[in-house]
């Protein structure tokens, strides 16, 4: 098949994004541009899009372009962190945006080998545009994905690598990616190559736009400021009058001393004595709570390990109330013992080979 349609692999891509990260994400198709220009992947706030048809690439097939490209948009939605592009310039941001790619392809087939050799199928060694900036980018991207297995002896190709290999042990720090690609765009300024400012150099076909990586302040409506502007203002040791009851409450920040260390803020009750705290766990209480990340809409923001679910066992109740129950619904139980008898005069028939796993049928008898 020389060409694939999304809506042909749309359940495919789920199951082996969700079979690699243990969760789904949330995949769209774009719709064909007119005109020959190609339309690439793209990720925005909500799902991860991907063109409405590809073509098949070489002697990859276009059903695995389409799950290399799924994966690293996977891989930058669980890796990257918004960037802020203030002061960089065109060359400085594509440098920036290389290594990223690079960073999160190596988090990801750290753990999954074999994505290595997929991308390393949609990434040629010959650049598609010859000019001397666009060659020496496409030679960086490859062989940063190839890193140790990089034949690639141009000078600055090595030089790249030799920087993320030094940054290994820090690797999964997002801030890695902008410090090494800045200074590759350094040390690129100096070679004085040119380029179109204008455009955008040619990365592998299953790259995204890596346009979410960069995040940009929005105004907000005048009612949401008046909130934010009022949230903003409670600082450290504000206190506030808790209307209800008239009891006196501080609002204080708790800093996070370490990684394992819950970082927010604490409400206390302000007496004479003692400050008692305004969220209170029992004995019983699980000590060490389930953390979960929370993502903070306004700036595009992830924070990790943000939230705490505590758990704690629930109190026995009376169990008394059951025979009552059932007694004032008999007309509803009726009901149901007769769909439930009308299911079983039917036998269920396994379908073998298909497609999307096993289907079965239900046959009257």
């Amino acid at each position: 098949m020389s060409s694939q349609s999304f809506e042909d692999v749309r359940h495919l891509l789920n199951l082996y994004l969700i079979a690699l990260w243990g969760h789904s994400f949330d995949l769209a198709g774009i719709p064909a541009a007119s005109g020959s220009a190609a339309v690439r992947p793209r990720i925005d706030q909500t799902h991860i899009r991907l063109p409405s048809s590809l073509p098949r690439q070489g002697e990859v097939t276009a059903r695995r372009v389409y799950i290399a490209a799924a994966v690293h948009a996977a891989a930058h939605r669980m890796y990257s962190q918004p960037l802020n592009p203030e002061s960089l310039n065109a060359r400085q941001r594509h440098l920036v945006e290389l290594v990223e790619d690079a960073r999160v392809e190596y988090l990801a087939f750290s753990h999954f080998p074999g994505l290595r050799r997929l991308w390393l199928d949609l990434h040629p060694p010959v650049s598609p545009d010859p000019t001397p900036f666009a060659t020496l980018m496409w030679r960086l991207s490859r062989g940063l994905l190839e890193l140790e297995q990089s034949t690639d002896d141009d000078f600055m190709v090595r030089k790249a690598i030799s920087l993320f290999q030094e940054r290994i042990s820090e690797i999964d720090d997002a801030r890695t990616a902008r410090e090494i690609g800045l200074r590759l765009a350094h040390d690129i300024g100096q070679m004085r190559l040119s380029m179109d400012e204008g455009s955008v150099p040619p990365m592998a076909v299953y790259r995204d736009d890596n346009q979410h990586l960069w995040y940009e302040e929005h105004p907000l409506p005048e009612e949401t400021k008046a909130a934010d502007q009022a949230t903003e203002g409670v600082q450290a040791g504000a206190q506030f009058e808790e209307a209800a009851e008239g009891r006196q409450l501080a609002f204080t920040e708790v800093p996070q001393v370490s990684s394992d260390a819950e970082a927010g803020y604490r409400i206390e009750e302000v007496t004479e004595d003692a400050q008692l705290t305004f969220f209170q766990t029992s004995e019983d209480e699980e000590m060490h709570p389930s953390r979960y990340p929370e993502w903070f809409a306004r700036f595009g923001v992830e924070r990790e390990n943000w939230c705490a679910v505590h758990e704690r066992n629930a109190e026995e109740g009376d169990m008394d109330w059951a025979p009552a129950v059932i007694a004032a619904n008999r007309p509803l139980l009726s009901n149901l013992r007769r769909v439930v008898g009308a299911l079983r005069s039917r036998h269920r028939v396994l379908l073998r080979k298909q497609e999307r796993g096993m289907s079965w049928i239900w046959m009257r008898r």
